[in-house]
């Protein structure tokens, strides 16, 4: 099934995403533990430099 999340810019699209695929991962078991979320665009989640992104990857 697909679903699609339709709306004006910055009305939480993305937000209402990220709570139901957190949702979904803590129902189907998965410790809130493990669960990481990182905004990349977020300038202190980015590397500036080639040497810091080989530390990253």
């Amino acid at each position: 099934m697909v679903k699609i999340i339709t709306g004006i810019r910055r009305c939480g699209k993305t937000y209402l995403l990220f709570n139901i695929f957190r949702s979904y991962l803590i129902n189907s078991g998965v410790d809130k533990d493990h669960i990481i979320e990182l905004a990349l665009d977020d300038v202190e989640n980015t590397a500036s430099s080639g040497e810091a992104r080989e530390r990253v990857w």
